[in-house]
């Protein structure tokens, strides 16, 4: 009977920390949305194609234009 009895308990503290991981995981994640992001560009975007004023027609000329 000693047996079924431990089984039934590591099944019970397992369940137990599995419902307290699962609690936890949205705190974890709202902490990483805090994270500043830091763009990987000023925002200058070059467009090719398309109709409009600022549109490349080919890109090469965008790239000759393009500044560092």
């Amino acid at each position: 009977m000693q047996k079924g009895k431990d089984g039934r308990k590591l099944v019970v503290c397992a369940v137990i920390m599995l419902f307290f991981g699962v609690a936890c995981l949205p705190s974890i994640f709202a902490f990483e949305s805090k994270k500043k992001i830091i763009p990987l560009t000023d925002g200058n975007t070059l467009y090719v194609g398309g109709s409009g004023p600022g549109n490349y027609t080919n890109i090469q000329d965008a790239i000759d234009n393009a500044s560092d």
